[in-house]
């Protein structure tokens, strides 16, 4: 079955200036990947530009989801995105297994000398 590949947008940052209001400065990059039953899920915390040119500047309510992922992959580059992209398809095209010492565990909590 193949990986399936979903971006989307979570938290945001703004800030105003005389130029304008609620300028989106940081996002919370979401990166969704599905193998059959397989899942997994990662954020990554994108700043963005800020605006060298506000003639075409694009109103707070205005954005759309998909301008916002478009800005926030640019500024994390090609390889940074493809590098994630492969790690997460990577993790989800391993094969699920249980009671091997081979095989990956995720651990949901921290060790108990952590707190």
């Amino acid at each position: 079955m193949a990986v399936e590949l979903t971006y989307d947008i979570g938290q945001m940052r703004t800030y105003s200036n005389d130029d304008a209001s609620r300028i989106v400065r940081y996002v919370e990059l979401k990166l969704d990947g599905i193998n059959g039953d397989k899942i997994d899920s990662q954020l990554k915390s994108v700043l963005l530009s800020e605006p060298s040119d506000y003639s075409g500047f694009t109103e707070y309510d205005d954005l759309t989801k998909e301008q916002l992922i478009t800005w926030a992959k640019s500024s994390l580059g090609t390889d940074e995105i493809t590098a994630w992209e492969n790690g997460i398809t990577e993790y989800l095209n391993m094969p699920i297994r249980t009671g091997d010492l081979d095989s990956p565990i995720t651990e949901h909590s921290q060790p108990s000398g952590w707190n």
